[in-house]
């Protein structure tokens, strides 16, 4: 009898490997999933240890600015963001 393991039908290499590219490409990305993009997510144990390198290095260059005056955010464009 054949072995089935159920996690295997959800384990997609293919996408971790393009997801760390994509990272990689745009690092602003990394803003976008801040609060998803965890080590555990990776169901590859070389691709969670990349992870944590590129989110590193993500989060050192790339951090979003919080621009305001008086209290009132400005968005990129110069004016208040509503």
């Amino acid at each position: 009898m054949q072995s089935y393991h159920l996690a295997d039908e959800f384990t997609d290499i293919a996408a971790e490997q393009a997801l760390l590219a994509s990272l990689v490409q745009s690092p602003a990305l990394y803003w976008d999933l801040l609060d998803l993009l965890t080590p555990d997510v990776f169901t590859n144990l070389n691709l969670a240890r990349i992870s944590v390198n590129v989110c590193g290095v993500a989060s050192c260059f790339n951090q979003p600015m919080a621009l305001s005056i008086a209290g009132v955010p400005i968005s990129r464009t110069g004016g208040p963001s509503l």
